[in-house]
């Protein structure tokens, strides 16, 4: 797979993430089913919820040639304080209806717990569930992967999650990530960088007709 977008959110502190261009050229637009304020916002070259107690998501501009491509984020995770998530999505509606998700739940158990979910109709179920056990202050890379029909999380490069056999979404949809503000926005998860990995779009070669001129 090729690395589609790569962000590593160097900006300017107090820039919300649909103002943002990442390395690789890839912009950010909100998910419709954002609450009406806030936005993702980066903050030390890292990007959260704004504290504003809404749920935030970002779509990335960039679309994969294939449904089978892979969701990237590395996480910081700080400590189990308040009511925290961070969401990392693919083969999603730009409505925030359906697709296939990771989301970490950063208070339920020490150390926080993954949840690999399925959305239809805008409400998530579980398709599996991981006690992650971080240490506080800590960085981890999570994935959301997705072949075919197999959709897994993986967390520093070990599959936690899965694979599970689900049929239900296998368009290309989009990707995303998101979380919810908290008013203590030192204690919430963050992200430090996100990758889009999968087959880049190409340009079929241009065909030319050979002509043999016959000499008289």
């Amino acid at each position: 797979m090729s690395v589609l977008v790569l962000d590593n959110f160097a900006a300017t502190d107090g820039t919300l993430l649909p103002a943002h261009v990442g390395d690789s050229g890839g912009g950010w637009s909100r998910r419709s089913d954002s609450d009406a304020a806030g936005d993702m916002v980066i903050t030390s070259n890292q990007c959260q919820a704004s504290p504003d107690s809404k749920t935030e998501h970002c779509l990335t501009s960039v679309i994969p040639a294939t449904a089978d491509y892979t969701v990237e984020a590395t996480i910081l995770y700080v400590n189990g304080v308040g009511n925290q998530f961070n969401t990392i999505a693919g083969r999603f509606s730009t409505d925030g209806q359906t697709g296939y998700s990771i989301y970490f739940d950063s208070n339920v158990v020490s150390g926080g717990r993954w949840h690999l979910a399925k959305t239809t109709a805008g409400a998530a179920s579980d398709l599996g569930t991981w006690d992650a056990l971080y240490n506080p202050a800590s960085q981890h890379v999570a994935q959301l992967v997705m072949v075919g029909t197999a959709i897994s999380m993986t967390s520093d490069g070990v599959t936690q999650i899965g694979p599970v056999t689900d049929s239900t979404y296998t368009a290309i949809g989009r990707a995303s990530i998101g979380g919810f503000g908290v008013t203590s926005p030192a204690d919430e998860p963050k992200f430090t960088q996100f990758r889009l990995l999968g087959t880049s779009v190409t340009t079929a070669p241009t065909l030319y007709r050979s002509i043999s001129i016959r000499r008289r």
